[in-house]
């Protein structure tokens, strides 16, 4: 088997980093979803792709952590110690969460940031439903993660919805270049 490899997709709230990283699953890419665990309830029809859903999360646990809106999210590392046995994961992270899980693997890990229009940004997040206070709050983070981002040499755009499997296969081509 070949050096196992953990892609770190990241980039703004509603970039499109979960749906990619649902297409690399679907495309066979990678075979094994890094999910992150929070304390936060689940969202009326959200799926279990993303989170595991606690009552308690236990950050000495975990090999990287954030607290958002008053909830704690992390990777636990017996879920990082999986996704290494599996070959070729992908995970959707901050880029100090892509930082501590790069450190943690050594060598193992890889940061691919998801890039996006403002302008499909502000419509993506009022398409998603949320509150105008939850909007100011995603669109005050874009700039944050655009100063994370700006330090990466090489950007994928998700540009439209359709968009999405020529930025899996661009991704694609880029691991098997990396990975030979």
């Amino acid at each position: 088997m070949s050096k196992p490899i953990i892609v770190c997709l990241i980039g703004p709230s509603c970039a499109g980093k979960t749906t990619i990283a649902k297409k690399l699953m679907e495309l066979g890419v990678c075979n094994h979803y890094l999910r992150s665990v929070t304390d936060r309830a689940k969202r009326p029809n959200e799926d279990d792709f993303e989170y595991t859903f606690l009552d308690n999360v236990n950050v000495e646990d975990c090999v990287e952590h954030t607290k958002y809106s008053g909830h704690h999210y992390g990777i636990l590392r017996s879920e990082v110690a999986k996704a290494l046995e599996k070959g070729k994961a992908v995970s959707v992270v901050t880029y100090d969460g892509y930082e501590s899980i790069a450190e943690y693997c050594k060598d193992s890990a890889i940061v691919l940031p998801i890039g996006i229009d403002s302008t499909d940004l502000d419509i993506r997040i009022r398409l998603g439903g949320r509150t105008p206070e939850e909007r100011e709050v995603r669109l005050r983070k874009v700039d944050e993660d655009r100063i994370s981002m700006a330090g990466c040499v090489l950007h994928f755009v998700n540009a439209t919805t359709n968009s999405v499997y020529r930025t899996a296969i661009s991704i694609n081509n880029f691991i098997n270049i990396i990975t030979k």
